[in-house]
């Protein structure tokens, strides 16, 4: 039951730092047009500041989704292989004092 608990209480922290970096990475996408002269190149073809602006946004879209669900996936493998995996079939309730919930819930759904 250890690793879910620490998984739970710090999931949150986790998300929240690894966007705060990956905004600060994807924040420069639209900014060095006009610092590399790429500008001329986009506005001088009939389509080009269309497609760029769309490759732009589909590539940052890309990269924040790839690097958001690759870390999380490598924060849960650490944390659930170091502190266990078995207390997935337990009850919410008895790992959580503060979780309010008449429901016989546990981590992977309904218990049966």
């Amino acid at each position: 039951m250890t690793g879910w608990q620490q998984l739970f209480e710090y999931a949150p922290t986790v998300v929240m730092l690894v966007m705060l970096i990956l905004g600060y990475l994807v924040a420069g996408i639209f900014s060095n047009e006009f610092t590399w002269k790429s500008d001329a190149v986009f506005f001088s073809s009939v389509y080009g500041r269309n497609k760029a602006v769309s490759a732009k946004i589909k590539a940052g879209f890309c990269i924040v989704t790839t690097i958001y669900f690759v870390t999380f996936l490598v924060y849960k493998g650490i944390v659930l292989l170091y502190l266990g995996i078995d207390g997935w079939n337990l009850p919410i309730q008895s790992s959580w004092t503060s979780w309010k919930s008449f429901y016989n819930i546990t981590n992977t759904g309904t218990r049966k």
